[in-house]
């Protein structure tokens, strides 16, 4: 249930609401990402682990696929 809201979350904070095939390429996707958050948790039983995985791949993908919308001008 937790994978299935993070992924519906990122419908709306990459404003992609109302665009059926992005929706569910963005659902499938951080359903995904969110069922592994969530399977560290259970496994850990703590949160450090999902945390740390999260902003890992936070971080990868700004220094990866880095956007004008960074830049400080």
């Amino acid at each position: 249930m937790s994978a299935a809201a993070f992924g519906i979350y990122h419908w709306f904070s990459y404003s992609s609401f109302g665009n059926p095939a992005q929706m569910a390429i963005i659902f499938l996707m951080t359903g995904i990402f969110g069922y592994v958050l969530a399977l560290a948790f259970a496994k850990t039983r703590s949160l450090y682990l999902p945390i740390g995985l999260h902003l890992g791949w936070n971080l990868a993908n700004i220094i990866l696929f880095p956007t004008d919308h960074w830049d400080i001008k």
